[in-house]
């Protein structure tokens, strides 16, 4: 009985923990952006794509430029 509850407890522990394994995962196509020399006042464009690679939803706040 003891082996029986020991292993329906394992079961359960890891059941539970496959959940909270998946996770989202941003992947870029570049990791850095030089524009060079600019004078002030001058618009500069480039577009970085993002990716979601993981296997659960991904969410991105907070963005901020450097």
């Amino acid at each position: 009985m003891k082996r029986l509850i020991v292993a329906l407890l394992a079961g359960l522990t890891i059941a539970g923990a496959a959940p909270a394994m998946a996770a989202g995962k941003l992947s870029l196509d570049t990791t850095a952006v030089a524009f060079g020399t600019m004078k002030e006042g001058l618009v500069a464009e480039k577009v970085i794509t993002l990716s979601n690679t993981g296997d659960a939803p991904l969410r991105i706040a907070n963005v901020t430029t450097s």
